[in-house]
């Protein structure tokens, strides 16, 4: 069985087709699974000093990818 410029044609054509089908869905599918990043895992961040924190008074900081508001209270306790 000779291998005919026809069938040559076809599996180039058929080979084409291929590629162009992965490159239209592999975006798509790249989109639709988000990757996995890993969070840092945080305990502790430096807001400021104390005194730089007035009685009653409250400041919003960012605890690793999200923000905190951290409270200062009356009695001059810290809460997140």
């Amino acid at each position: 069985m000779a291998f005919t410029r026809r069938k040559f044609l076809n599996y180039l054509l058929g080979g084409g087709l291929i590629g162009w089908i992965g490159s239209v869905l592999y975006p798509i599918f790249a989109y639709l699974v988000p990757p996995k990043v890993p969070e840092a895992n945080v305990n502790a961040v430096k807001a400021g000093a104390a005194g730089d924190f007035p009685l009653n008074s409250s400041q919003i900081v960012k605890f690793g990818r999200k923000p905190v508001i951290l409270i200062r209270d009356d009695t001059g306790q810290f809460r997140a």
